[in-house]
């Protein structure tokens, strides 16, 4: 194991080859089944929110939502390796 010289190398991130596309795709998907989730599981009146049967899987959607958006964030922003356009081809 190689040891770290300094604690940002700990925290360095490469963009590695299809990263960029798998965070778009990820974020596409995320991001459909966040506007699906109306059709999928009702709010019924009168009952508590922690009861709903879409409450839960509106947080869930939501975060992972917000954490493809981070995670595409973070790939466009990390300094790219080569060999991204071969991977995908």
């Amino acid at each position: 194991m190689a040891r770290f010289k300094a604690f940002q190398e700990l925290f360095k991130r490469h963009r590695r080859p299809g990263d960029a596309v798998f965070a778009c795709l990820f974020l596409a998907l995320s991001a459909f089944l966040l506007s699906q989730i109306h059709t999928e599981a009702p709010w019924l009146p009168g009952v508590r929110i922690f009861e709903q049967p879409a409450f839960w899987s509106l947080v869930s959607l939501v975060l992972m939502t917000l954490f493809a958006v981070l995670h595409l964030a973070g790939s466009l922003l990390s300094p790219r390796m080569p060999g991204r356009r071969e991977e995908i081809l």
